[in-house]
């Protein structure tokens, strides 16, 4: 008896542990290819802007940050996997921070009002670092096309006011 829950037991886990893992690609998922490029304003590089290619015909998106050098490269399931062929619209958003002019509180303290500290905050809500129109996917003129032949050149976005 025992030998015999023993081996059923050891069929159930081999069973279980067959299914989870995997590695080869999954079923039904749009191919990717490597998109990589840079952002500049006013001749310099944008740092930590998201970028974002929308793909309306694969109803698909990919997403990247720049890095220090304004420089990014696109994911849509792994990282730096890139992004579907076709004609992408493109956005590019960073909100500049704002140096905040809330004072620190104590929460604990007898004349601590939460509702003051709300009409006294003077913070100024974020703006962006360049016109937001590159924001919208609807004002964006920014639009590369992605070619399956993993040969898309590098996307050189230059935002202009």
């Amino acid at each position: 008896m025992r030998n015999c829950i023993f081996t059923i037991g050891l069929v159930l886990a081999s069973q279980f542990l067959t299914g989870c893992g995997g590695g080869g690609p999954v079923a039904n998922r749009e191919p990717v290819y490597p998109v990589s490029g840079t952002v500049t304003y006013k001749g310099q590089p944008v740092v930590d802007a998201d970028v974002t290619f929308l793909c309306k015909e694969k109803n698909m998106s990919s997403f990247a940050r720049t890095d220090s050098q304004g420089k990014f490269k696109l994911t849509s399931y792994a990282a730096f996997d890139g992004a579907p062929a076709g004609k992408h619209v493109i956005t590019v958003s960073k909100l500049a921070s704002s140096k905040s002019t809330t004072k620190e509180v104590d929460v604990t303290d007898t004349a601590y009002d939460p509702i003051k500290l709300l009409e006294d905050a003077k913070d100024p809500p974020p703006k962006s670092s360049f016109p937001e129109k590159y924001a919208d996917a609807n004002s964006t003129d920014l639009s590369a096309t992605v070619t399956p032949d993993s040969q898309t050149p590098a996307v050189n976005l230059t935002l202009q006011d």
